[in-house]
């Protein structure tokens, strides 16, 4: 299950707008070290709040790479880090859960597969879900693919680049970390049923599926069930639009295996009560990506 979770009324959904968020109040409740990079941020924080954080940082370092001292936005990119993992833990501390999300539903439908294992692309505590709504622990596995948390290790930062003219800027680099865990797609190719839950699939966590979508389109894989939950009809149709653009026509996929997408608007709908079904009936392997 690739999973962004928002169970709470808190902002706890994966990766992406949970870093702008953070950083966003962040910056506004912090003093901020005055610097090339701090400057570069709050232009683009303030000309759209839901900016791509990594993808400011990447575009930081190739243009500006040779300019700038790189020592003071280095120490910055730390320190906006550090602050992220702050506020997130503030903001966990202080959630409250919805029952009423198909997030909440969802995770009791997950509860009761025999097995499972989710990847989280999130930094919240993410062990700590079942405990919060009282459901019971199984031999659930969780990894988590940007860090946590709970272990003070999130990992914020940018892929390898070509043409980056500053090394001291491999330092953002993700993979470079000692911590940085990786994700094989080899559990994918070997599971029966793949569920992905608020994942954007955006350009920044898309590549780590981009292989394996390209396969299930070309029928080299077994034939497998993959659900992807969406918030509405205009994000349904950016994923199959992004898909459609990655070399994965949706018609290929469909030939090849079952595809469903839901909304999470819709908790009656024929395919998510097939979905829960299935939970409670199948047999590992299950992965699952939050």
């Amino acid at each position: 299950i690739w999973f962004r979770l928002r169970v709470t009324n808190k902002v706890f959904r994966l990766c992406q707008k949970q870093r702008i968020l953070a950083y966003a109040r962040w910056s506004r409740q912090k003093n901020k070290i005055s610097n090339p990079l701090s400057k570069f941020l709050d232009n683009k924080k303030n000309k759209e709040y839901w900016f791509d954080l990594e993808g400011a940082l990447r575009e930081y370092a190739l243009r500006y790479g040779t300019k700038y001292n790189a020592e003071s936005s280095l120490k910055y990119y730390e320190r906006i880090g550090k602050s992220i993992c702050e506020y997130i833990k503030q903001e966990q501390q202080n959630a409250k859960i919805r029952k009423e999300s198909m997030a909440y539903d969802f995770i009791k439908a997950v509860q009761s597969c025999k097995s499972f294992h989710i990847y989280s692309f999130n930094y919240t505590d993410f062990d700590s879900i079942p405990d919060m709504l009282r459901l019971s622990r199984k031999d659930e596995v969780f990894s988590y693919i940007h860090g946590s948390v709970n272990a003070n290790n999130i990992i914020l930062g940018i892929d390898e680049l070509n043409g980056l003219k500053e090394d001291s800027y491999k330092k953002m680099y993700k993979v470079w970390r000692d911590d940085y865990q990786g994700f094989n797609s080899k559990s994918l190719e070997k599971s029966s049923e793949i569920i992905f839950y608020g994942f954007s699939f955006s350009d920044i966590d898309y590549p780590y599926f981009k292989t394996f979508f390209e396969k299930v389109a070309n029928g080299e894989l077994e034939y497998k069930h993959i659900t992807i939950f969406t918030k509405d009809k205009d994000s349904s149709f950016q994923i199959k639009n992004k898909l459609d653009k990655e070399n994965a026509k949706i018609s290929a996929i469909k030939n090849s295996c079952k595809l469903d997408i839901i909304t999470t608007d819709n908790m009656n709908s024929a395919e998510y009560k097939a979905l829960k079904k299935r939970l409670s009936e199948a047999m590992p392997p299950i992965v699952s990506a939050f």
